[in-house]
């Protein structure tokens, strides 16, 4: 109820994204249409119930039964069919005695279409795959459940599942699908359809581009879109450099996360050397940077220079150990970057009244449409309360004042929670200079935990008093262990000297 992110907006209608502009017999052209495979082909689609991976195994169905061969299909949704893992098992053969069954075997599957990268990655799609027979494709964006939710912290190594598709399959092409098509048709609705475009273009898939076609006709659903959506990944597997030529010449293609580059990676990505994506960057001065600029327009130049201070503090003691480990510098710069840009009512008024949530709006919506903010200003109480637009003045006003923040004319300073935020910054550079001062080899993994605890205190009001409390228990108890000398190594066993 505390967070200020809220926004109703009655009227209008959302705005449809526009995407590369092309006709379909335009599209049908530009791929050529790769070598015939042979007709016998074991398909594993993998992916998230709710998402179209049974309709993927559905359209792949009725083109083989047009295309005169067998098929037999198994959609396995277990007892979730919205929101848990879909394994659809595709057999296709030119005659039906060459079917033995509709599931396949363990290791016979030569093609794994893993349109969610968790579920292609799990032992329940990976058993089936042969690393001398069978073909991938993946998409590497995590398409996101309610264990993202319930698990904020959780790091679903994007990076380990990626590997280990590739080292249990024969060749694996990893690619951003949902940045890819988005920005050639707009939306993310037929990323599965997409896919399969794309291995189809491998040759891994026998039957006919005029039997796909016609069975989207036949579905009924969304038929134009599919079959743009079915080309584009064929395009987009034919020829990467067309593909990101035509993105990059339509000026209302909209590449998600935003540059061109993101594009060229996404389309080129071919072996599995990147993860989803979405996190902060690898590089630790790209991240230092980063943070560094957010500070610069949350407050001042000089609070900016207080971070990068502290962290090249603890970069210095940790470059004097062993090794070229910098993961306490990493999660200093992450924690206390956090504590530093805590979100009070400067804040909120300038990420609203910056330009990018007027943008957002626009993108979103079209027509005659109203706002209003639902908010819960202290000094009316826990309540919300809906604000209309005339509040955005205020909010312009409000962020200029950002310099009184912390001082003693600022009005909001004496509440209890902004003292807590500023004691949590002070108390924080304390324990990392206590954290500089012993650091050596045997307590550094227990430094890095210490300094990524206050990373997981978020939310507003008694939620982040709860939070904080968590984070403090818990680094009392890490910080006795990093003070705890290291056990002595015996050089011979005392018992046995006594007996002897």
């Amino acid at each position: 109820g505390f967070c200020p992110a809220f926004v109703l907006v009655r009227g209008g209608a959302l705005k449809r994204p526009t995407g590369v502009d092309l006709s379909l017999e335009a599209l049908r052209q530009m791929a050529p249409l790769p070598a015939t495979t042979d007709s016998r082909v074991n398909l594993v689609i993998a992916g998230v119930g709710g998402t179209g991976v049974v309709t993927v195994s559905a359209l792949l169905g009725t083109a083989a039964h047009l295309d005169g061969l067998a098929v037999s299909t198994l959609d396995m949704t277990g007892l979730a069919q919205k929101g848990g893992a879909v394994f659809s098992h595709v057999r296709i053969a030119g005659s039906a005695g060459a079917l033995h069954g509709t599931r396949i075997a363990a290791g016979e599957a030569d093609m794994l279409l893993a349109c969610d990268l968790i579920s292609g990655a799990s032992r329940d799609a990976l058993v089936l795959t042969d690393p001398t027979r069978t073909e991938a494709v993946v998409n590497t964006d995590v398409v996101p459940t309610a264990e993202f939710v319930l698990h904020q912290d959780a790091d679903h190594h994007g990076q380990e599942r990626i590997a280990r598709i590739e080292s249990l399959t024969r060749n694996a092409r990893a690619i951003d699908a949902a940045a890819l098509c988005k920005a050639v048709l707009g939306s993310t609705a037929a990323l599965n359809v997409f896919l399969l475009g794309y291995a189809w273009q491998q040759g891994a898939i026998p039957v006919s581009v005029e039997a796909l076609e016609h069975a989207m006709e036949l579905n009924g659903t969304a038929v134009a879109d599919n079959h743009r959506a079915f080309h584009f990944g064929r395009l987009a597997a034919a020829s990467p450099t067309t593909f990101e030529e035509l993105v990059a010449g339509n000026r209302t293609a909209h590449i998600q996360g935003g540059s061109r580059q993101m594009l060229a990676a996404a389309v080129e990505a071919g072996p599995m050397d990147s993860g989803p994506g979405g996190r902060a960057s690898d590089d630790l001065e790209t991240l230092i940077a980063s943070r560094r600029a957010l500070l610069t327009a949350y407050q001042n130049r000089s609070y900016a220079e207080r971070f990068e201070n502290l962290v090249r503090r603890v970069q210095m003691a940790e470059a004097k150990l062993e090794g070229d480990d910098a993961s306490l510098t990493r999660a200093v710069a992450v924690s206390y970057a956090r504590l530093l840009a805590y979100k009070d009512e400067y804040e909120v008024a300038r990420l609203y009244s910056d330009g990018r949530f007027e943008t957002r709006l626009e993108q979103t919506f079209e027509g005659d449409y109203r706002k209003s903010y639902l908010l819960a200003p202290p000094l009316l109480g826990e309540k919300k309360r809906s604000f209309g637009p005339w509040i955005e003045s205020g909010y312009r006003w409000l962020a200029r004042l950002k310099f009184l923040r912390g001082s003693f004319f600022d009005p909001f300073g004496r509440f209890e929670e902004r003292k807590l935020e500023r004691w949590s910054i002070e108390h924080f550079e304390s324990v990392v200079a206590e954290l500089i001062d012993g650091l050596d080899g045997s307590n550094h993994g227990i430094a890095r935990s210490i300094a990524a605890l206050p990373d997981s205190v978020r939310g507003y009001g008694h939620v982040k008093a709860g939070k904080r409390q968590a984070w403090l228990q818990e680094e009392a108890r890490l910080l006795i262990e990093f003070h705890r000398p290291p056990a002595p190594v015996l050089l011979f066993d005392p018992a046995r000297q006594s007996a002897a």
